[in-house]
C-alpha cells in the first residue's frame, strides 16, 4: 500500500483559531477555536519556502521566497496572518538554511550535501561583487545577502514576531547567525518606524548539537 503523508496546511492552522472558517482538515470537528480556547497566544510555522520533497517538511528548500503549494496558496497565509492578528496571537517562523535543494547562491563550490564532513563551508565563501541593498561594489559573502533578502520578505508580508534559526552547528561560524539576526532585529524595529520593541522579537536557535565548535 502506498505510503500518504499529511501535511498541514495554512488552512489547517488557521481554523484552529477561526471557527467560522469552515476551512481545512480540523473544520468537521466542532465550532470551537482549539487553540484559542487553550490560551495559545504565539505559534511557530514550519520553513515556508516551496521544496523539491513534501516529506522534508520545509526543512530542504528549492525556493526560499515562495511558500510551499502543499501548505497552500500565498493568499491562505495572508489569511491565516490576518486572523492571528485579529487574536493577538504572536507568528513565529522556522528557518532552515541548512538543507538547500534550491538555486546555487554559494559560489566556487560545488552543490552543497548536509551530511558533508565539512559543515559551514557554503556561507563562507566570498566574492567581489554588486551589493544590492548598498548598490556599490563590494567583497561580500553573495549567501548572506541571498539569506537577508528572504528574510526581509517574510519579515515584511507576514509580520513575524520571531525566527527560529535551525541547524546552526551547520553554519561554519557565528558570525553568519549574527548578521542574520541582527538583520532581523532592524526589519523589526522599522516595521514600527524605529519605536520596536527588541524585547518583543526573539530570535531562537536550534539543533545546536556542537556548542564549542561554532566558534571556529
Amino acid at each position: 500500500m502506498e505510503q500518504t503523508l499529511d501535511l498541514t496546511t495554512f488552512n489547517d492552522v488557521r481554523n484552529l483559531f477561526d471557527p467560522h472558517s469552515g476551512l481545512g482538515q480540523f473544520a468537521a470537528g466542532g465550532h470551537r477555536a482549539n487553540l484559542s480556547d487553550l490560551g495559545i497566544n504565539a505559534i511557530l510555522l514550519s520553513p515556508l519556502g516551496d521544496m523539491k520533497s513534501a516529506r522534508r517538511l520545509g526543512h530542504a528548500s528549492a525556493s526560499y521566497f515562495a511558500p510551499a503549494p502543499n501548505n497552500g496558496a500565498a493568499s491562505d497565509l495572508a489569511r491565516l496572518v490576518a486572523i492571528l492578528n485579529e487574536n493577538r496571537v504572536r507568528l513565529f517562523v522556522d528557518v532552515d538554511m541548512a538543507g538547500n535543494d534550491g538555486p546555487d547562491c554559494y559560489p566556487n563550490l560545488r552543490p552543497w550535501d548536509p551530511q558533508e564532513e565539512h559543515e559551514g563551508l557554503p556561507f563562507m565563501a566570498q566574492t567581489t561583487t554588486y551589493h544590492p541593498e548598498t548598490g556599490f561594489i563590494a567583497r561580500l559573502y553573495p549567501s548572506w545577502i541571498f539569506h537577508r533578502a528572504h528574510l526581509a520578505r517574510w519579515m515584511t508580508d507576514i509580520s513575524a514576531s520571531g525566527i527560529c534559526i535551525d541547524n546552526i552547528q551547520k553554519m561554519g561560524g557565528l558570525e553568519f547567525v549574527h548578521s542574520y539576526a541582527e538583520r532581523a532585529r532592524e526589519l523589526f524595529d522599522l516595521r514600527y518606524h524605529g519605536h520596536g520593541d527588541p524585547a518583543k522579537f526573539l530570535v531562537i536557535g536550534k539543533n545546536l548539537k556542537l556548542p564549542a565548535s561554532i566558534g571556529g
